[in-house]
Order: C-alpha cells, then structure tokens, then sequence
C-alpha cells in the first residue's frame, strides 16, 4: 500500500490581489490502486482554480475505474487521444454548469496536469504542462518528466490548449523498488528544482523520507509549516506538492534497479 501527502499554498502575488489559490492537488485510493494529482490553474485564466480542481479529480476517479485499460493499450497515441477528449468533455460541463451564475468560457478553467497512478506493481505518469515529476529510487531522488514549456518565453501548455496532446508526456512501467514519487507546481519548482542541473533539491528527498516514516496528518502539517515559512516568501506564484511514498522502510543496498521501462 502507499501514503499519499499534499500540500497548497496562496502565493504571495495572489493574497495582495485577493485571488484564490490556483494550485489544486488530490489523491483518492481504492483497494489496490492510488492516484496522485496536481493542477496549477492559469494566472491569466480567470476561473482557473475551477478548472484545476476537477481535471485533477477526474484524473483520479478515470484511473481509479480504468487504470487496466489505459496500462494494457501498447499504442500510446490512443491512451493520450481517450484521455484527451475526456479531458475536453470534463471541462466543457464545468463551463456549462459554472455558465449558469457567470460567463465563462473554455479557456478561463485552463491549467496543467500532473499524475501518478499505481496499481500493483504497475505505474503510468502523466504530465501537461510546466511543475516536475520525480520519484525516489535508492534514496536518491531522480526526474521522471520535466517542465513543458510552450512556444513563448514564460508559457506552458494547459489542458485547454488545442495542441496539448502533442506536448502530454505519457510514461509507463512497472514500480519495483521504487519508494515514492512526487508532484511540484512550478511555484514550488522554484525552491526545489535546478532547471540548470535538472535535479531536484535534497529538500525534497528529505521530505519523502520523512513522508515514508511518519502519518500522513503529521507530514501535511510538516508540508505546511515548511511552505510557508522556506518555499512562500521565495516566490509570488502559488506553491503546491503532492507525494505518494511505501508504507514500508527499505534497508540500504536492498534495492533493484528501476526503469521508467516505457515512455509512450
């Protein structure tokens, strides 16, 4: 079984403004599958934080309920196509529903995606977008899909872009000794990421021990604590992670090796 932890936090820009938090984050676990997910709504989007919230809610019920069906299809262009046009769907009924108290169009719910999902000893990642997807392999954490960056300086690509399929980075395989993996927005890229190096900061293999060795109510508040007082002040954007760690403490030099053995 696996320990989900998670953490949003109100940027600084957005509390002088009076503007919601934009990251969302969300797991849901269901017998022997675990779903983590994480969406940083567009600041230029001006009903984003709805979007993010139910793209990464969707993105856990789809794979709670079908996590088989998307893992078996070898051609990933298909996988990427379905969830795609699901993606869309979700959206379009958040519009029609928020339509009815204020306008809304499509592009005011865009956001990023970035999940993890697991089943037995199978994962499939996914990642639209800007924020960094890591896992932690032999106490060492390792990157599993960096930021997607759009045609323009300081862009991204959000699920409500036209092209979005072309820049989803679908990866699978199986866990073997893996211990956890991590989600960050690019708020918390920030602290924690060398886009230089493309490592991720020791902080963070710190806290996915601790993540590994203490409850989930304790890390959240240490997630919390930790935001706020080291990640918040260095940016103006909201700051936002999520982990999914083993129950079980490994011993040093027991580990195989991990491949993310499929990137489709």
């Amino acid at each position: 079984m696996w320990k989900t932890a998670k953490c949003e936090v109100q940027g600084r820009g957005h509390e002088k403004q009076d503007i919601p938090c934009q990251d969302k984050t969300f797991y849901i676990q269901e017998g022997d599958t675990t779903v983590i997910a994480l969406a940083d709504g567009a600041g230029s989007a001006r009903l984003s934080e709805h979007g993010a919230d139910r793209v990464t809610r969707f993105i856990g019920e789809e794979f709670i309920e079908n996590f088989n069906l998307y893992f078996e299809q070898s051609d990933g262009a298909i996988v990427k196509q379905d969830l795609r046009n699901k993606i869309v769907g979700t959206l379009e009924q958040l519009r029609e529903q928020l339509i009815l108290e204020v306008d809304c169009k499509i592009e005011d719910l865009a956001s990023t995606l970035l999940f993890v999902a697991v089943k037995d000893n199978n994962f499939i990642i996914g990642h639209i977008g800007d924020g960094v997807i890591g896992y932690l392999k032999n106490d060492d954490m390792k990157i599993a899909s960096e930021p997607q960056n759009g045609e323009f300086v300081n862009s991204t690509i959000f699920t409500t872009s036209p092209d979005f399929i072309n820049n989803f980075n679908l990866i699978k395989g199986e866990v073997g000794e893996i211990q956890g993996f991590v989600l960050m927005s690019d708020g918390s890229e920030t602290s924690l990421y060398n886009k230089k190096e493309k490592q991720l900061s020791p902080m963070v293999n710190k806290i996915m021990n601790l993540a590994i060795e203490n409850s989930q109510d304790k890390l959240e508040k240490l997630l919390d604590d930790t935001f706020q007082s080291m990640i918040k002040p260095r940016t103006l954007d909201d700051c936002s992670i999520v982990f999914m760690t083993k129950n079980i403490i490994f011993e040093t030099g027991s580990y195989t090796e991990l491949h993310l053995q499929e990137q489709i």
